[in-house]
């Protein structure tokens, strides 16, 4: 994937191999260029387009943007959706539908045995895949120790669910160690996920298999490994 902008003179070429950083040393262009970055992932309006090849792409269509390393969780609205959305493909795409019959048809005699014992009369929902998984509450497993395993565990439940390989991550190197990140790029090139990382400054120099491109806080752009 390649990401444009009109205001950033090198494009932004992202591949498996090696992560890309964007270091921003203006605080207010920090800002405005994550704000930046959101809109294009939420589906608004940004100044950056995304391409795959020469076709122009929605950027949400074919990745994702962490902004809050500290708070997220691997539990949220969307990921939950993505979740039960394949489980209902899944089923539908399997032999399950006979054993789903036999539970819904137990469960809807006990409802309606339950029901029976009442002074008054009662109604319920016809028991569904999708209220079921709601119901007990199916998500994925909290299975990591670390942030690090946090953060491929967010990156594996997308590219799994949603099936795809692109990332964009703002602030990583403010939690995780150089250590740490060449794990982190080790899985994702072994996975064949790419990395676009948003930076406050240049906290560290760069490690041999990261790219930079670094806006000065005058506005200028300097880059590094890019040859």
């Amino acid at each position: 994937m390649t990401i444009t902008s009109a205001n950033i003179e090198t494009k932004i070429e992202m591949n498996d191999a090696s992560p890309f950083l964007l270091c921003i040393q203006n605080p207010k262009e920090y800002y405005k260029i994550v704000q930046e970055f959101v809109a294009a992932f939420h589906g608004g309006i940004s100044e950056f387009t995304f391409w795959e090849g020469d076709k122009h792409v929605n950027a949400e269509s074919i990745g994702e943007i962490l902004t809050d390393i500290f708070s997220f969780e691997l539990t949220d609205k969307k990921i939950i959706a993505l979740l039960h959305k394949r489980l209902q493909q899944n089923f539908n795409e399997s032999d399950l539908i006979f054993q789903f019959q036999q539970v819904k048809a137990e469960s809807e005699k006990f409802l309606l045995e339950l029901c029976a014992t009442a002074e008054f009369a009662l109604d319920y929902n016809e028991i569904s895949l999708e209220g079921l998984l709601k119901l007990c509450n199916v998500k994925p497993e909290r299975n990591y120790q670390t942030l690090l395993e946090k953060i491929i565990c967010y990156l594996n439940l997308f590219a799994g669910l949603k099936g795809i390989c692109n990332f964009v991550l703002v602030g990583l190197k403010h939690v995780l160690d150089d250590g740490d990140l060449q794990l982190l790029y080790r899985h994702c090139k072994l996975h064949k996920l790419s990395l676009l990382l948003i930076e406050y400054g240049k906290i560290r120099p760069i490690l041999p298999e990261e790219r930079a491109i670094i806006i000065t806080e005058d506005l200028c752009e300097i880059v590094e490994n890019l040859s």
